[in-house]
């Protein structure tokens, strides 16, 4: 597994992601409620490295996070799969944070 340099990776930090962000291919949701935004970014690094667990399967699989937001209680971040550069959501818990530096492992 080669980890590519974050900076090929288009992304939102600090803010909620728009529409046009989605339509960009920086953000994977937009998180509203009629029409309003209901989003605020999750205190993390974006991008950086990570892993998603399938809880289901136990799959892993490789990805950069490009999104990370919090709404009623729920926290979800928004990824750049590395094998096919599709993108995913899913809760925060599911993912393992790896910073931001290129690891040299095949975890």
């Amino acid at each position: 597994m080669t980890w590519p340099p974050l900076s090929e990776f288009a992304f939102v930090s600090g803010r909620a992601a728009t529409a046009e962000d989605v339509s960009a291919g920086r953000a994977v949701f937009v998180l509203q409620d009629t029409g309003q935004p209901i989003g605020e970014p999750i205190n993390i690094i974006v991008p950086q490295y990570a892993l998603h667990r399938d809880e289901v399967s136990g799959t892993q699989t490789h990805c950069v996070i490009i999104q990370a937001e919090q709404a009623r209680g729920q926290r979800l971040v928004g990824a750049c799969v590395l094998s096919d550069h599709s993108v995913m959501a899913g809760l925060f818990s599911e993912f393992e944070l790896l910073g931001t530096t290129p690891l040299s492992t095949n975890k």
